[in-house]
């Protein structure tokens, strides 16, 4: 049943899912797995979904994915199918994709910070986004009058119309430590619809966006 917690025939199947051997057009390292595909970085998520014969193969698989959600033992949720393999961009507020996810990752490395923003925290011009993202602030000590300075717009605007606009929980993205700091910066509870919050992945999408 979707969202029930698994059993121990779940994780049993789940490991023999995993272990699945791949499709000899997609793979030709001797006993590659469907393991073996998980994409560890950007782009290898992109050499993925650019493949048709490994696209294939995974998706041969999506339909026997395990359908319970949670491992009570160890308080882990289970990644859905799409979380982990989907080369399709989820809808808005949506769970996200895994090529949303590595998109989300990238664009933390690659997006430039606002010079009016960067100039007032002092930093180089080649600071990107990662640097002073909402996760960022539940640790660092903000400068006076941050709340009124350029960042926090710049923030809400890389969140909006930079990031996918799917739901990921994972705090890069989550603008809740900047609407603590600036409580003028949050909006109407009806227009937070991509409001955040925290959780524990399994350790294949832990670390995604660290």
């Amino acid at each position: 049943m979707n969202g029930a917690t698994c059993t121990t025939a779940d994780f049993v199947f789940f490991d023999e899912l995993v272990h699945t051997p791949m499709w000899a057009n997609c793979s030709s390292v001797p006993k590659a797995t469907l393991l073996s595909i998980v994409p560890e970085d950007y782009d290898s998520a992109m050499k993925l979904c650019a493949s048709d014969n490994c696209t294939s193969f995974v998706n041969s698989l999506s339909h026997l994915w395990p359908k319970c959600a949670h491992d009570e033992e160890n308080g882990e949720l289970i990644p859905s199918f799409n979380e982990i393999f989907s080369c399709t961009p989820s809808p808005r507020d949506e769970p996200c994709a895994m090529v949303d996810i590595f998109k989300m990752k990238k664009l933390t490395e690659t997006t430039p910070i606002w010079t009016n923003c960067s100039k007032y925290l002092g930093l180089a011009v080649d600071a990107t986004f990662a640097t002073i993202g909402p996760d960022r602030l539940e640790d660092a000590a903000v400068p006076s009058g941050y709340c009124v300075s350029p960042c926090p717009a710049y923030i809400l605007y890389v969140l909006k119309h930079v990031m996918p606009p799917c739901t990921f929980q994972h705090p890069v993205v989550n603008p809740t430590p900047l609407y603590s700091l600036c409580p003028s910066t949050r909006p109407p509870s009806s227009a937070m619809g991509r409001a955040l919050g925290s959780s524990t992945l399994t350790v294949m999408m832990a670390a995604l966006l660290v």
